[in-house]
């Protein structure tokens, strides 16, 4: 609820949580959404994001009035094409939404803006073990700011450490954590910086280090039209295949454009690598998974959202 207070929730206002049917308790709060409306929370399910449930995704926002919604990265974009897609008319923008559980990138986050236009979108910072940590500072998708009264970071080497101010009967004394990020001290607060994510969230080859802090520069330098809207990366030690996910066609001159810029950007980090670049109008995903940008090829290591499935 903190993190919900960082985005601007204030006590009275409702929620709409969009969640993967079969994850966490999703179904069996959806069952009781008549109860949870009395308390200005309501749920939504999903199994996947087709012209279907884009249409009831939307009309549940017009009907219901949220003023927070609450949702994972890669399924508010994916949304957010298909609305742009079918033009499918939005009457009602909450106030706030709430990311988390996903690497953000900027040119997701734009594109969303561009969709809910009038609504805050920010991103929360939060794991399995222990719950929310900490929020993105205003306008900084890459700076948090830390709950500082619920526990306290600190750095071994670049792996994030966490001890729980509030675990009394299983505490949580300088855990180290899988997630890479730089805390800072200022101001009697803490902040994160330069979170990657999980180690998983880099491409590491000869001591040559490629992150998802920049797979943001490589997309930022290369998109034209603010056309590439998310990306995923698929690599070994042999080769890398950088797959740009578009919202329209790009032209043969424009695609040309970005091929040669790409390998121009990813020459300052692997220089012998060969790379195969694509263009993808269409992604598909299972959506009980965590999207990942970087994902290491013949891993099957695939992380659930929420770090659990229910079965």
């Amino acid at each position: 609820m903190t993190s919900f207070k960082k985005n601007g929730y204030t006590y009275g206002d409702k929620i709409m949580v969009f969640y993967p049917s079969n994850s966490y308790f999703t179904n069996e709060y959806e069952k009781s959404n008549y109860y949870l409306l009395f308390m200005n929370v309501f749920f939504l399910s999903f199994n996947k994001i087709d012209k279907e449930k884009t249409l009831e995704f939307v009309n549940s926002i017009n009907t219901n009035t949220p003023d927070l919604l609450v949702i994972f990265p890669f399924v508010l974009l994916q949304l957010c094409i298909n609305i742009n897609k079918y033009n499918i008319k939005l009457t009602h923008y909450p106030k706030n939404i709430n990311l988390s559980g996903e690497f953000l990138l900027n040119c997701s986050l734009k594109f969303c803006q561009k969709t809910f236009i009038y609504s805050n979108i920010e991103n929360t910072y939060g794991a399995v073990e222990f719950g929310e940590i900490a929020h993105q500072v205003n306008d900084d998708k890459n700076t948090f700011e830390v709950f500082n009264q619920f526990c306290y970071l600190e750095n071994k080497d670049d792996k994030i450490v966490v001890t729980s101010l509030i675990n009394d009967t299983f505490p949580i004394i300088r855990y180290i954590m899988e997630d890479i990020g730089k805390i800072v001290n200022k101001n009697g607060k803490q902040y994160i910086t330069n979170l990657i994510g999980k180690n998983t969230n880099q491409i590491i080859i000869n001591e040559n280090k490629f992150t998802s802090l920049d797979v943001d520069k490589l997309i930022d330098f290369v998109n034209i039209s603010d056309n590439i809207i998310s990306i995923v990366i698929e690599y070994d030690n042999h080769s890398i295949d950088i797959n740009y996910i578009i919202y329209n066609v790009y032209n043969r001159k424009e695609q040309e454009i970005i091929i040669d810029n790409t390998y121009y950007f990813m020459s300052n980090y692997f220089y012998r690598m060969k790379y195969n670049i694509n263009f993808l109008e269409k992604y598909t995903h299972d959506y009980l998974k965590k999207f990942k940008i970087i994902v290491k090829k013949d891993d099957t290591d695939d992380e659930p959202v929420g770090g659990f499935f229910k079965y």
